[in-house]
């Protein structure tokens, strides 16, 4: 793992703590929603009504407002949660686009390009290039992009800048590394041969820091999430923390970690037949019973 410390970021803006909703590691998980602090049925209810088929983004419900995609049409469209209905849209180039949402701040994220959205002129504001198959995470202010080669750039989200195979990267982790964003702007980056979280904060403040998954080497599509500060990976059903390393294979195939979320003792994992609450520190499993 090579760590470059350049740090372009001069201001900050706090946002609401996100409740942990359910997310994939390298693709959210866009249709499965799971909240440990928010319920959100009445919207979805109200998605399907107006536009059945529409996904869903990852929200912080504090500005009313949820960004969703509808891939047929190539629209990202704004529902008024207040109102129920949808009531303003930018349109994107490729069918395969997603969406990234901290509250107010939303991105228009497409094979090759990120884009930032103007909400209240309902227009982008910057469009940039990336590597074909980068991820993309949006975090509080930060915006970090990782790509294929698992060479991880974080910029501000209001001054986003063009990313290729030329650009010095802010962290080299390697082929297959996962990374995430906390909603304080804290970026993550795993490598996944060693099970070496890099984190650190993009304003500089204080000195990177190494944490250390046990039994974490040689992953294999792992995803990455962040409860509090406590990073937790998981490829495929081995699931790891600081503190533990524990299967989860009896409790059914493809899980799927939370995205980051506030401090709490226990990780949320969905699987295609349970929702599993996971102690960060002995590791154990308590499964949820299902909502009526």
């Amino acid at each position: 793992m090579k760590f470059s410390r350049r740090f372009p970021f001069v201001h900050r803006t706090r946002v609401q703590e996100p409740a942990p909703i359910a997310r994939g590691g390298h693709k959210y998980a866009r249709t499965t929603v799971l909240s440990a602090g928010i319920a959100i049925p009445a919207v979805i209810a109200a998605l399907a009504v107006i536009n059945p088929g529409i996904k869903v983004a990852e929200v912080d419900l504090v500005d009313g407002a949820v960004w969703i995609t509808n891939t047929s049409d190539l629209k990202l469209g704004r529902f008024n949660t207040q109102i129920n209905e949808l009531n303003g849209a930018v349109f994107a180039s490729d069918p395969t686009f997603d969406v990234r949402q901290d509250g107010n701040r939303v991105l228009l994220v497409q094979a090759n390009r990120v884009a930032a959205v103007d909400p209240a002129n309902m227009a982008i504001a910057q469009d940039v290039g990336v590597p074909t198959g980068s991820n993309v995470e949006l975090g509080g202010t930060t915006v970090a992009i990782l790509t294929p080669e698992g060479n991880l750039f974080a910029q501000e989200f209001s001054n986003l800048a063009p990313v290729s195979q030329q650009s010095e990267p802010t962290l080299e982790l390697g082929t297959g590394a996962a990374m995430t964003v906390a909603s304080d702007g804290t970026v993550y980056g795993l490598d996944p041969a060693t099970g070496l979280v890099m984190a650190w904060n993009p304003l500089g403040q204080g000195e990177p820091h190494q944490i250390q998954l046990p039994d974490a080497e040689h992953l294999d599509q792992a995803q990455l999430t962040v409860v509090g500060q406590t990073p937790v990976a998981l490829a495929g059903t081995m699931l790891f923390t600081p503190k533990a390393a524990v299967s989860l294979a009896q409790y059914g195939g493809d899980p799927v970690l939370q995205q980051a979320g506030a401090r709490r003792g226990s990780v949320l994992v969905a699987t295609s037949s349970a929702l599993l609450d996971v102690n960060l520190q002995p590791g154990k499993i308590t499964p949820l019973p299902a909502s009526p």
